[in-house]
């Protein structure tokens, strides 16, 4: 959105569904797209590929106190910690499904 108020699309994602969506402390928003699981890094220009888990679902994004993104699965049950693009590892596996 622009100072006038006006917005535009940046981004229109090729998954039918988000439903996960965190913003960074430089401003970049992430999203978090199903049924093929992956996360977005959204910008100006437009987004990119910004971490894979090999999950059916993204049910939760957020950033942590230590600026890593945090990235809830479904059907694994498994939060992945995220450092940098596609560099994640699983932080907790909760033994459940769709966390």
């Amino acid at each position: 959105m622009d100072a006038a108020g006006k917005g535009q699309v940046v981004w229109t994602a090729e998954q039918p569904e988000v439903f996960a969506v965190a913003l960074d402390s430089k401003g970049a928003l992430f999203a978090g797209s199903s049924p093929d699981g992956k996360v977005y890094k959204i910008e100006k220009n437009g987004a990119k590929e910004y971490f894979a888990p090999q999950a059916k679902y993204i049910w939760a994004l957020a950033f942590g106190k230590d600026g890593a993104l945090y990235v809830g699965t479904g059907d694994q049950g498994k939060v992945f910690r995220v450092e940098s693009a596609g560099k994640g590892e699983v932080y907790y596996d909760t033994g459940q499904v769709h966390v």
